[in-house]
């Protein structure tokens, strides 16, 4: 009997790991398949996002967003704006700042002009199930650069690397 009960409680939290254990290129593929023609998405090092967003067919801007810095549990769906809006945290770290305070740098093709910004709305006319599916998307890149990023941050703190950093500073 407790054979089976391990077997069962593996194979359950197998497939509940496998189901949200998505790679970052299987997350980007599922938001460009169902993003149709508005945009398009496509991330650098697991951390810098870059979307393309489309009007009438020909591309009108660029987002460039470093995904560490948006706020995961702001990510919503705007039925007034009917797009889905990525925002910015409200306390950006220090090393994550960029772009005068905003997160998100924008280049206007029809203008030739980037502006900076703190939220970006992405227009999509689709069913709730896919606008909450791409909202989970979303919100699983996110999570994945966040997680990589303490990962990164805790290796340089690491009592090893900070021995290191500093007899190099000593060096110096």
């Amino acid at each position: 009997m407790k054979n089976k009960t391990l077997i069962i409680l593996f194979v359950l939290l197998t497939n509940l790991t496998f189901s949200q254990g998505k790679s970052v290129k299987e997350t980007i593929d599922y938001i460009n398949s169902k993003a149709g023609k508005s945009f398009t998405v496509s991330v650098k090092k697991d951390t810098e996002m870059t979307i393309e967003i489309f009007k009438g067919g020909e591309l009108y801007r660029t987002d460039f967003l470093i995904l560490g810095t948006i706020d995961a549990s702001k990510t919503t769906y705007s039925a007034e704006e009917k797009g889905i809006i990525l925002k910015c945290l409200a306390e950006m770290p220090k090393s994550l700042r960029k772009f005068d305070g905003a997160c998100i740098s924008r280049e206007f093709h029809t203008k030739g002009k980037i502006a900076y910004y703190n939220r970006s709305v992405l227009h999509i006319e689709k069913g709730d199930k896919e606008i909450k599916g791409l909202i989970n998307a979303f919100n699983h890149l996110i999570n994945i650069a966040q997680d990589r990023s303490e990962e990164h941050t805790s290796e340089l703190q690491s009592p090893c690397n900070l021995v290191c950093r500093l007899l190099l500073e000593k060096k110096k």
